[in-house]
C-alpha cells in the first residue's frame, strides 16, 4: 500500500531550496550588475626636477681706467709716425664701408661714420716730426689703461711685420724667398683622422 501524505513535505523542501538559490542566484546577479565601476587610476605627479646649481659668481679683475698722455710710460719720447701711417691705411678701409656699419667689439668703436672725421684730419697732418704726430693724437684720441686687481698680468697683442726685400740679387738681399710650389699637395689630416689630426700635411710626389 503505498503513502503519499510524506511526499508532500519533501516537494515542498525541494521547491523551497530551490526558489531560495534561485532568489540567490538572482541577488548576485544583480548585485554584479549595480556594482560601480572601479575609479581610474590617477598617476602620482612626478617630482619637480631639481634646478641645476648656479656657477659662482667670478669677480671682474680687469678695469678699464681713462689717463692723460702724460701718465702714459715713454709717451713723451716716443715716434708714433709709424702708428699714424698705420692708421692711414686703416681709414682707407673704413671709407670703403657704409656709414652705419659697425666697427666690431661691443658697440665700443662705434660706426665707420664716427670715424671719417679723424680720418679726414690724419690724412692732412704733416707726418715731418714726431712732435706733430703726437700732438694729433693728443687731440684726437683718449688713452685708457686696463689694470687688474692683483697679481701679474698678461697682454696678447697681433702686430703686422713688414720686411723690405728685393727682386733681384745685391746687396743684403742675397736669401731667396720662394713661392708656393705649382705641385704641393696638401693632405687635411683633420678629415681624416678628426680631432687628432690638428695639423695638414704638405709634402710632393716624387717619382723614382
Amino acid at each position: 500500500m503505498l503513502r503519499f501524505e510524506s511526499m508532500a513535505p519533501l516537494i515542498s523542501r525541494v521547491l523551497i531550496s530551490r526558489i531560495l538559490a534561485g532568489a540567490l542566484a538572482a541577488t548576485i546577479i544583480a548585485a554584479c550588475a549595480t556594482r560601480p565601476p572601479p575609479p581610474p587610476v590617477v598617476p602620482a605627479p612626478m617630482p619637480a626636477p631639481t634646478p641645476a646649481p648656479m656657477p659662482p659668481t667670478v669677480p671682474l679683475s680687469m678695469r678699464l681706467g681713462q689717463v692723460s698722455f702724460a701718465e702714459l710710460q715713454g709717451w713723451a719720447d716716443s715716434d708714433p709716425r709709424s702708428a699714424l701711417e698705420a692708421f692711414r691705411r686703416s681709414c682707407v678701409a673704413i671709407s670703403t664701408r657704409p656709414e652705419t656699419a659697425a666697427m666690431g667689439g661691443v658697440n665700443y668703436a662705434g660706426t665707420a661714420g664716427d670715424w671719417r672725421q679723424v680720418c679726414l684730419t690724419a690724412s692732412a697732418i704733416s707726418a715731418d716730426t714726431a712732435l706733430t704726430v703726437r700732438a694729433f693724437f693728443e687731440s684726437e684720441f683718449v688713452p685708457y689703461r686696463l689694470t687688474q686687481s692683483s697679481g701679474p698680468g698678461l697682454f696678447t697683442g697681433y702686430y703686422e711685420p713688414q720686411l723690405k726685400g728685393s727682386r733681384t740679387k745685391h746687396g743684403p738681399y742675397q736669401t731667396p724667398l720662394y713661392g708656393i710650389p705649382g705641385d704641393l699637395i696638401v693632405v687635411p689630416l683633420h678629415v681624416v683622422l678628426g680631432d687628432r689630426g690638428q695639423h695638414d700635411r704638405r709634402g710632393q710626389v716624387a717619382l723614382e
